[in-house]
């Protein structure tokens, strides 16, 4: 599942914790440490990824049911620490 660094079967905090410490990361990055798109960095598109897929839960009886659906609180902090995270990088290259 796209975003969970952790393997744990769910996309939440513990994995965006991972991302974090791992954002910006230019190469040899590896799934666990938020490289969702597997290009060997953690950027910004890997955000987008974790974003996307915040809240979802694998089933844990096998069946390939629904993701739950992300509540409207959590999308928004997400999304304010995705602006947060463009505003470093632009930052950071200038």
């Amino acid at each position: 599942m796209q975003g969970d660094a952790d393997l744990d079967g769910d996309v939440d905090l513990g994995d965006f914790d991972i991302f974090e410490a791992n954002f910006a990361t230019p190469s040899g990055a590896t799934w666990e440490q938020g490289d969702f798109d597997q290009d060997d960095d953690v950027d910004l598109d890997d955000f987008a990824l974790l974003q996307n897929s915040f809240g979802y839960t694998q089933p844990t009886n096998g069946e390939n049911t629904p993701p739950v659906q992300v509540p409207a609180p959590a999308a928004i902090l997400l999304g304010a620490i995705g602006l947060a995270l463009a505003g470093w990088v632009r930052q950071r290259l200038a």
